[in-house]
Parts: C-alpha cells; sequence; structure tokens
C-alpha cells in the first residue's frame, strides 16, 4: 500500500523486469483484478494499481510472479493541481510518505520479518513558470533544502533565467518517512485569471479547457453563526498546543453580531454551550478558558454525530459557518461527505463547510472532500507550520456574503466566417442536462406461453434474462445520452478571494472551425452582480494533460454522489437519480468507468493493469480507445513542477520490509473483509519477495521499487490491532502557554471582545513602552474621554505595535486591528488620525 494526495489522476503505469516492459492499461476495477490474477494462474508476471474503495488518499501495488532474485521497476505518473497555501500566498506540493493510523473499519498492511538496512534519499524538485513570470521563493516547511534559482536540475546549460528554480531535499530514510514532503513556491503572477483549451493527442476533435484563478474583490461582511469542530482524538497528540493557539486568534477576530459555538470531539462530543451565543465579552472568556483545556484525550475520531448535531441545532434565520479542525485520519469518509453536502444543499440552507487539516499524515481525500461537501475550501498545515494566515483568510472567507447562481459561458469564434464579420456565439456549456437522457425504447415482445411441454424444471435455471459476466456488468442498466459539454465541478464552487478556483470542460468533438474564445464566469450576490471574463490561450501541441486533469475530476465528483449525473433529467423533466433510484449507483459507476477508459485515468471504479506478453506476443493487454501505452503525461501548460527522487544507496544489497507502513484503529471488533478487492489489499505482502520500496526517476513524478526474492513473507500477516487514538497528551498548561507566546500571540490573549486593550504591566512589557509620567501627561492632551482614557491609549499604542513592528504580518493581524479601530473612531471621533500621530511619536516612530 501506498499513499498519494487525494484525488491525484493516476495516468500511466508500467513494470520493468530486466530487459522487459510492460505497460499498464486503464479498466473496470472488477475486470482488471481478474486479468491480475488469470495472469497469475499462468505463470505470467503481473501487476495491478487500484485505488483504495475507502479514501481516495490509499493505493495499492499488487505484483505477481517475479523470478527468484529479480528486480521490478514499478513507474507511476501521476498529475495534481497545486494547492494554494493562504500563508504564503504560493502554491502548495505534498508528496505523503507514509499512510498514518486511522480510526474506523478497515483492513490494513504491515511489513513484518526482514531485515531494514536505510538508504538515503534525495528529492529533487524541478519549477519552471510560462515567460513573464518570476520565481521568488522555492522552500519546504517539512524538510531541511538547498534552493538554486534560474535553473533546473535537468537542464543546466541554459542561461540562468528567474522562471526557474530546483531544489533539493536530501535525508536518510528514516528522517524522511515520518512525514510528508511538502514544497511551496512562491512567483509573481501565480493568481492571474488564465483559460487554456488542449487538443487531444489521439481521439479525434477531442479538446479540454482548463479555467484558473484567484480571484480578488471585496464585499461586506455578513455576521454567521460560527461553529468550530475541534478534534481531541488520541491521533492528535503533539499537535493540540498549535491549534489551541490558531483557535484563539479565530475567537479574537470574530466581529461584533456573530454567534458562535465550539464542540470537541473524540469518541463522544460536547459542546461549550447548548446553542450558539453572541460574540461578547464574557463569552469570549468563556470560550479562551474552555479550550485552555484541550488535549488529544477524548479517544476515537467520530466525526459524524458531532457534525449532524451542529446542523441540527443551528439557528435557521441565520447563516451558518462551520470550521472542521482536524488530522483527519478516519475510513468512514463518504458518509461524512454526504451528510455535509446533503445539509448544505438543502433550499435556502446558506451554510458552509471549511476545513483546517493538521498535521502531516493528514487525510487529504477527507479534508479536502469535506470542504467541497460544504462549498467551502481546504488548507492543509504541519505541526511545526505557521498557521495564523490561514485561519484569518478563512475567516474572511466565512463572513462573504453568500453568491449563487454561478454560470459559466464560452464565446466562440466562427473562424469559417469572414474576418469582418466577427461571429461570435455564447453557448451555455451544460443546456443539455435537461434533455440529455435517451430512455429505452418501448418494444413489443413476442408472447410467452404459460404451457411449455417440453420444458423440464431442472432448464429453470434463470440464466437467459442476459450475460452475466464482468464485461456485461451494465447491460441492463438504461441507456443515457452523454452531455455534448461535460463542465466539472458541474456545480461552481463558491470564489472566495485569494483562494484558487480551477473548472474544467471536456469540450463538444465540433470540427475546429468552432473556436472557443473566451470564458465568462458570472455570479450574483445580494451587494450585485461578480463576473470576469478570460481570454483562452490555445496550446499548439496536442496533448492529454488538461483532458486527463478533466476526467479525474468529474470521476472523483461522481465516486462523492455530485457530477453531472447527479442534475440529469429525462425527457419528461424527472431526475434520473429519482426515476432509477435503485439502480441510479451503478449507472453512476458505469459512467465514471466510461471516463476513466476513455482517457486513461484510474479512480475508484478503474484500475491499472498490466500483463506480461506471452513469448509468441500474442497476449498483450487490450488497447483502450485514445490510449498509447508508450505515451506519456506531458507538462501542464500554465506551470510546471517535476519530480526527481534519485535513491543514494549506501549498500547496494540493501534491504528494506516496507517503505509504507499501514496501521490502523480498528473501531469495530467484527473485522471482515467487505470485498474481494479487501482480501485482495493482502496481495502485496503475500508475494515471493521484498515488499513496497520508494525510489523515483529523473524524468517521472514517482517510481516505487519493488524488489524481490524467492523464499514467500508468511501468508499469516501481523496486523497492527494497537488503538493509537486512545493515547494522548493532556491539555495545555498555563506555564507552557507562557513560555511559548510570542509578542503577537499575547496582544491577542490581551484583548477584549469589543476590540480595544486595557493597559496592564504585560502590555507594557509587549509593547517595550510605559505611558507613565511625561508621555502619558501629552498624550491626555491628545484625548480625554473620562475613565476610559487610559484604556483609549492602550489601544492606539497596540495598533501602533501591530503597524510599524509587524508590519509583515498585517494579514494575520488586520481584523484585530480593524475591531480596535472602529472602537477608537467610537470613543475618540474624527480626531482619531491626529491622535495616531502622537502615538507614533510618543512611542518613537
Amino acid at each position: 500500500m501506498f499513499p498519494l494526495v487525494g484525488g491525484v489522476a493516476v495516468v500511466a503505469f508500467t513494470c520493468t523486469l530486466a530487459n522487459r516492459t510492460i505497460n499498464g492499461v486503464v479498466k473496470e476495477r472488477e475486470r482488471a483484478r481478474l486479468d491480475y490474477l488469470a495472469a497469475k494462474s499462468q505463470g505470467k508476471t503481473a501487476a495491478l494499481v487500484q485505488q483504495s474503495l475507502r479514501a481516495s488518499d490509499v493505493w495499492k501495488a499488487s505484483i505477481g510472479n517475479v523470478p527468484a532474485g529479480g528486480t521490478i521497476i514499478v513507474k507511476i505518473i501521476y498529475l495534481s493541481e497545486l494547492k494554494h497555501d493562504a500563508e504564503i500566498n504560493g502554491v502548495r506540493l505534498t508528496i505523503p510518505t507514509h499512510i498514518a493510523s486511522r480510526y474506523g473499519n478497515q483492513k490494513g498492511v504491515e511489513g513484518t520479518g526482514s531485515t531494514v538496512e536505510e538508504e538515503g534519499l534525495c528529492i529533487t524538485l524541478d519549477a519552471e513558470m510560462p515567460p513573464g513570470s518570476s520565481i521568488i521563493t522555492v522552500q519546504s516547511p517539512s524538510h531541511p533544502t538547498s534552493v538554486n534559482i534560474g535553473k533546473i536540475s535537468i537542464d543546466k546549460k541554459s542561461q540562468p533565467c528567474l522562471s526557474r528554480a530546483s531544489a533539493v531535499l536530501s535525508t536518510p530514510l528514516t528522517g524522511f518517512i515520518d512525514r510528508d514532503c511538502v514544497f511551496e513556491v512562491v512567483a509573481t503572477s501565480l493568481g492571474e485569471p488564465v483559460a487554456f483549451v488542449e487538443t487531444h493527442a489521439s481521439l479525434p476533435y477531442q479538446r479540454a479547457l482548463m479555467a484558473t484563478l484567484v480571484p480578488k474583490f471585496d464585499l461586506p461582511a455578513d455576521k454567521p453563526e460560527i461553529v468550530f469542530l475541534f478534534d481531541r482524538s488520541g491521533s492528535m497528540k503533539g499537535k493540540i498546543p498549535a491549534l489551541v493557539a490558531s483557535l484563539n486568534i479565530f475567537l479574537e477576530s470574530l466581529p461584533l453580531g456573530v454567534k458562535f459555538n465550539i464542540c470537541s470531539f473524540g469518541t463522544s462530543f460536547e459542546f461549550l454551550w447548548p446553542r450558539s451565543c453572541t460574540y461578547s465579552q464574557d463569552t469570549l472568556s468563556q470560550a479562551v478558558a474552555y479550550v485552555q483545556g484541550f488535549g488529544a484525550n477524548c479517544g476515537g475520531t467520530e466525526m459524524y454525530q458531532p457534525t449532524k448535531a451542529v446542523f441540527e441545532q443551528r439557528y435557521k434565520d441565520m447563516s451558518l459557518a462551520v470550521f472542521l479542525l482536524t488530522d483527519g485520519k478516519v475510513w468512514d469518509q463518504r458518509r461524512l461527505f454526504d451528510l455535509i453536502s446533503n445539509e448544505v444543499g438543502k433550499p435556502d440552507a446558506n451554510a458552509r463547510a471549511f476545513t483546517l487539516g493538521v498535521g502531516s499524515g493528514a487525510s487529504t481525500s477527507l479534508i479536502e472532500g469535506a470542504a467541497q461537501a460544504g462549498k467551502g475550501f481546504a488548507q492543509a498545515v504541519l505541526k511545526s507550520e505557521k498557521m495564523g494566515k490561514k485561519v484569518i483568510r478563512m475567516l474572511k472567507a466565512a463572513l462573504l456574503p453568500q453568491i449563487s447562481d454561478y454560470s459559466l459561458d464560452i464565446t466562440y469564434q466562427d473562424t469559417s466566417a469572414l474576418p469582418e464579420d466577427d461571429f461570435v456565439v455564447i453557448e451555455k456549456d451544460m443546456e443539455s442536462l435537461n434533455r440529455l437522457a435517451a430512455e429505452e425504447e418501448k418494444k413489443v415482445n413476442p408472447v410467452i406461453s404459460l404451457y411449455n411441454k417440453g420444458l423440464e424444471s431442472e432448464d429453470l435455471s434463470g440464466d437467459d434474462s442476459g450475460p452475466t459476466t464482468v464485461d456485461a456488468k451494465y447491460d441492463h442498466l438504461p441507456p443515457v445520452d452523454v452531455p455534448a459539454c461535460i463542465q466539472t465541478p458541474t456545480e461552481i464552487p463558491p470564489l472566495y478571494p485569494f483562494n484558487r478556483t480551477t473548472i474544467y470542460v471536456l469540450l463538444p468533438t465540433f470540427p475546429p472551425e468552432r473556436k472557443p474564445k473566451s470564458v465568462l464566469l458570472k455570479a450574483t450576490c445580494s451587494h450585485g452582480p461578480l463576473e470576469v471574463e478570460i481570454p483562452i490561450v490555445h496550446l499548439l501541441e496536442p496533448s492529454t494533460t488538461i483532458h486527463q486533469l478533466a476526467a479525474r475530476r468529474e470521476m472523483k465528483e461522481l465516486e462523492e454522489g455530485r457530477g453531472w449525473l447527479a442534475k440529469a433529467k429525462n425527457a419528461e423533466g424527472e431526475l434520473l437519480r429519482t426515476k432509477h433510484d435503485g439502480r441510479f449507483s451503478d449507472m453512476v459507476e458505469r459512467e465514471a468507468v466510461r471516463i476513466g477508459t476513455r482517457f486513461q485515468v484510474a479512480g475508484k471504479w478503474t484500475s491499472f493493469v498490466a500483463v506480461e506478453e506471452s513469448p509468441d506476443g500474442t497476449e498483450q493487454p487490450v488497447a483502450v480507445e485514445g490510449f498509447s501505452q508508450s505515451q506519456h503525461a506531458e507538462p501542464a501548460p500554465k506551470s510546471t513542477m517535476s519530480l526527481n527522487i534519485p535513491t543514494h544507496s549506501k549498500k547496494k544489497k540493501a534491504r528494506m520490509s516496507c517503505c509504507f507502513v499501514a496501521d490502523y484503529d480498528y473501531g469495530h471488533e467484527n473485522r471482515e473483509a467487505e470485498t474481494d478487492d479487501d482480501l485482495a489489499e493482502l496481495e502485496v505482502m503475500k508475494m515471493a519477495g521484498r515488499p513496497l520500496r520508494r525510489n523515483v526517476n529523473a524524468q517521472q513524478h514517482m517510481i516505487d521499487r519493488i524488489t524481490q526474492k524467492s523464499d514467500a513473507v508468511d501468508d499469516a500477516v501481523k496486523m497492527n490491532r494497537e488503538r493509537l487514538d486512545r493515547i494522548g497528551d493532556g491539555p495545555v498548561s498555563r506555564e507552557q502557554k507562557t513560555h511559548s507566546s510570542t509578542p503577537f500571540q499575547t496582544l491577542v490573549s490581551l484583548q477584549q471582545f469589543s476590540g480595544n486593550w486595557k493597559w496592564s504591566q504585560e502590555l507594557g512589557t509587549v509593547l517595550s513602552f510605559d505611558i507613565q509620567g511625561t508621555t502619558k501627561t501629552a498624550l491626555l492632551k491628545s484625548v480625554d474621554n473620562g475613565t476610559d482614557t487610559e484604556t483609549i491609549i492602550a489601544t492606539a499604542c497596540a495598533v501602533t505595535f501591530l503597524k510599524k513592528r509587524l508590519a509583515a504580518d498585517k494579514e494575520l493581524w488586520e481584523m484585530l486591528a480593524d475591531k480596535a479601530e472602529t472602537w477608537l473612531r467610537g470613543k475618540v471621533g474624527e480626531n482619531v488620525e491626529e491622535f495616531f500621530k502622537a502615538v507614533e511619536k510618543a512611542m518613537g516612530f
């Protein structure tokens, strides 16, 4: 088993044994598994790569019939969108290195028995931006890294260029696999709106569009109900102090007029108050005191019930923003996604959910999936990383008024028309969903006799209804016309300032005369309409990158209960999911398989299988339309990052038990395999040889090296049944909190709910300023407000300190300062600017 970031597009799979290479082909999941088992039984070398049915960030590789002493190299190529990182206002690449313990019922595999001899491991990241964009910095918050801006590792002879950079991470294996590897890149022009159209390399007239932007707009803040869901399970051990500090920033930054509540959960859950309370000095003090007692000591990770309770006891006349703060280490993910999606999707629900994933090994499939279901967005942070700016970005997004009626229009230029005609067509890409379903034509069947004299009882086999093989598993389902245009995601996700949004469209197979010209993205809110028009760039070289990214996005939408089929209607206007209630899940699976096999992308219901040819060359993997077994993924059109991970071996014959160790916490006593796929998970460990070893080739995104030897691993694989979620740390002590507090954290803790600061010795120590004596007398001349005078001076001094000493962290304290300045204007009036000048002078700025 091995980890990948949830939702990536696995697009190529090859196995090299000695001088022979076998290429993987995407097939329907069960078909691929049966082909693999059949090849094994015939003595052929075969390989199978499958996604876990429970989580999209866990994958399995099985290898069969490797000759004794042989070495097989498994090469997996995947494509992924780079995530926007609010802390640095750049992009983030995460390379998972282990599958952390997860709560729930799932079979697991753990390495056993073999001797482990460490090897060095080196990762090289090459980043290349388009002309006109300059790379500012490349860094890794997870590991020490050396950076070279100007060159990339695979082209060292070219002249230095600011649009290129390379970073090298080198670490012993034991220091690598205990935490995810993260790279961050900051560059100019990363957030500018761009749109590309790609022509498929082999499918005639097939084109795909990708539009992406980091929105920048400002709207008046709303006053919602805000509920924080705080994970206190045992797996959060060591992560609680940093998360409590971030929650304090959340709490202190809340605007007046909101209602809020805190729910902490583990095996059970509890709310701070029965229902959310109005934000006030008293409720803020209660909340701050409540979270100081948090520890990772609440058992297992039961997320469903507390999330359900949040929606059940919400105020129906207010908008709702839910913040889930967790490491996401659970297997029961789909049920949580369905709950959030159903609640957020209700008419007039006016609710959103945001997730903050904490720590290495956090489940990206849960963090991203919950946010997508809740029409919010997700952010990830390592245990040692700063997260202040991320939580403020999320809070600002939650305070935005609801934006609705999103639409994506494509402008076409008819190149067959004369240039002066400038003929333009606006086509709404998903209109066809309302008229796409082709119901089965009613046909007159022949009359069946109720008395067939020649029929014997043994003839009643019940098998005459149609084929029952795997290849015919969808033949009984009603046919559905695929829309000419597939937009994914079908529902455009809500746009939030400074958070990247990407939309794909699989375009109609029109002749090339119809040329897309621009994309028009529109929406409405209570303050008026919003829109942006993005010119389209047509890529010159045919490729498959955008097509495969679009295909994987739509497959994941279908896997999580969304996608175009969820909105499809028949000719009478009835939803297909209602018309075919019992068969609809199979119809969804069929559509995901169609997309996956057409564009050669693995997912929940499609897998890669590679089978060795027979000596006569007759037993080759079956080719699928539009797929060349020798083709490789093309680089992304806007910006590219290639991953180069050569292995530096200390000993050539180093052995490894398992590079990716999967250990699980079982939530139920009855643990049985749910499907044949669960039993097949043990195949990796039952093979005649050593399990997975991590290695990546310089020209590909990732290589998994599997070295085999003749002696078989014992069939009885040892399962890890330790309940790690039950082991936790205690609450944060006041001494620990005080010792680790930064000046900013101290200011946060001292600010009153209304935004002001009261003068105290602790505040004076942070500010390195004393208002007594002549200084106080001078400031008193600038303001005279009776009993509030000293508080006014203290507040102005604190705001001045933030602006002058912590200017680089403006986004972190901006909402705190806004509250303070609003309070000051209410006390000082129009003279507030002059008063600030006097304070700056007194403080020596």
